[in-house]
């Protein structure tokens, strides 16, 4: 399962990954893999608020550990 698609549950819910999901579902250039290094590599190098990184990082984690 792609990350993308692993934070389709979060997605306008009151969770830790749910700024992470709703970003990754509007950008239309997020890439559709698994492979955890390209992830971060991408997420590294948005522009986009802290907080919303630490999420991604916090569901990158978390997706990596499952």
């Amino acid at each position: 399962m792609t990350f993308y698609r692993w934070l389709e549950p979060f997605i306008e819910q009151n969770v830790p990954f749910a700024p992470a999901a709703c970003y990754a579902h509007s950008d239309f250039d997020f890439p559709l893999t698994s492979n955890v290094h390209e992830l971060s590599d991408y997420i590294t190098y948005l522009n986009i608020r802290d907080s919303v990184k630490k999420s991604f990082y916090s569901a990158l984690d978390a997706y990596q550990a499952s």
